[in-house]
């Protein structure tokens, strides 16, 4: 049963997805939205999958509470509040429902990262990559690099993240910009246009 904390981040992830889809907001750019992973009431280790939707789906991945299960001597502090987002084995996967320009957040791993956003149409094809700085950034690593903010850019709606050998990560302050729309005018165009051409092909079929 969602809280309604959930609901209320559901309610305004859907007008934001709503608004999107058609296309009501300005062009003059992007529509950027940051996950701090503290606006759920989720409890530590619960899976994270749909309660981010509509924008964006996860698959293989966690709440991890600073303290609870996110080790305060091998983890920092959190970017913000108190949870985190953490892989579940490895891997995990991230799928927009509207193509994003950008992805960012920030990183601590135990194993060296890579990270690739692809088009979910060809999912094999990478549209742009990047790899961690270091094969570790926790604490017994001794690398002085905690939080390491890891971007992509490009134009995609799907994201993966890999760790090495397995190794665990985790991510905070995650942020996408999904890409602009067309206008309000040109959308309405768009509208007329296909209604002229359902009306058409009615005809024809008469």
């Amino acid at each position: 049963m969602p809280t309604t904390q959930e609901i209320r981040v559901r309610t305004v992830l859907s007008a934001l997805a709503v608004l999107v889809i058609l296309g009501l907001p300005t062009t003059a750019a992007a529509v950027p939205v940051t996950l701090t992973f503290d606006e759920l009431e989720r409890f530590d280790s619960e899976s994270i999958t749909t309660q981010y939707g509509p924008l964006v789906t996860f698959e293989f991945a966690q709440i991890s509470t600073y303290g609870v299960s996110l080790d305060p001597f091998e983890n920092p502090l959190p970017v913000s509040g108190e949870n985190v987002l953490s892989d579940f084995g490895g891997f995990m996967r991230l799928v927009f429902s509207a193509p994003v320009i950008s992805f960012s957040g920030f990183f601590n791993y135990g194993g060296p990262l890579s990270i690739m956003a692809f088009r979910n149409s060809d999912p094999d094809t990478a549209v742009a990559t990047a790899q961690s700085l270091f094969a570790s950034n926790l604490a017994s690593s001794l690398n002085d690099a905690p939080n390491e903010q890891i971007m992509l850019e490009g134009m995609f709606d799907g994201i993966l993240i890999s760790a090495a050998d397995f190794g665990g990560f985790t991510i905070d302050n995650l942020t996408f910009d999904i890409a602009a729309v067309p206008e309000p005018g040109t959308f309405a165009l768009m509208l007329l246009g296909g209604t002229g051409l359902l009306l058409r092909r009615r005809r024809r079929t008469r």
